[in-house]
């Protein structure tokens, strides 16, 4: 496979997902038709996988970010759980 400034991943992740299809309505004007094909584009989740692969991240960073949203995400229910489950 060609490298060309890392556009044969992009060609590989396009590959993987449903890319999303916008037809261009009669009379629909250019950018009220490409913003649609962007809300797609951010709903299948395209967007955020470009971004996450736009620099490497080495194994001990990924660990790192990988504890702290687990940290976040039982912080999040805990307070949850004391709003709705405290019994005073």
């Amino acid at each position: 496979m060609i490298e060309m400034g890392g556009y044969s991943y992009y060609v590989q992740i396009l590959k993987e997902y449903n890319m999303p299809n916008v037809r261009v309505r009669e009379g629909e004007p250019f950018d009220r038709a490409f913003r649609r094909f962007t809300k797609a584009c951010e709903k299948c989740g395209l967007m955020a996988e470009i971004r996450k692969h736009q620099r490497y991240i080495k194994p001990s960073e990924a660990k790192k970010r990988k504890s702290a949203a687990a940290r976040r995400k039982m912080r999040k229910l805990r307070r949850l759980q004391r709003m709705f489950f405290s019994h005073s």
